[in-house]
């Protein structure tokens, strides 16, 4: 009985982990991103944080991503993401400096 007991409480452990999505943020200071790339899983999002005292952007080419123009001090951008590939991103306003990443999105485990 304890076995049994003690099967379905790994399978409901594991079915938590599966539905939980996950959150990475990647802060803005000092003209960079960082970190500067990111390994998430479909359904994760990425959270975009100004902690620098100038505004910046959060550019992604690829138009079925979300982007912003204008993110604040302060202020944060959330993006959450459905499908898998390589997504480039860049800050409008200082593209000149290098201010780019990347969001890696792999398959869930």
């Amino acid at each position: 009985m304890r076995t049994k007991r003690f099967l379905a409480t790994l399978v409901l452990i594991g079915i938590c982990q599966v539905s939980l999505a996950a959150e990475v943020t990647v802060t803005m200071a000092n003209w960079e991103f960082s970190p500067k790339v990111v390994n998430i899983e479909v359904g994760d999002t990425v959270i975009f944080e100004n902690n620098d005292d100038s505004i910046h952007s959060v550019i992604f080419p690829d138009e079925s991503i979300q982007s912003l123009e204008v993110l604040k001090m302060e202020k944060k951008f959330l993006v959450k993401f459905e499908k898998v590939g390589e997504f480039p991103f860049f800050c409008k306003q200082h593209k000149d400096f290098s201010m780019n990443g990347k969001v890696i999105v792999l398959p869930k485990k």
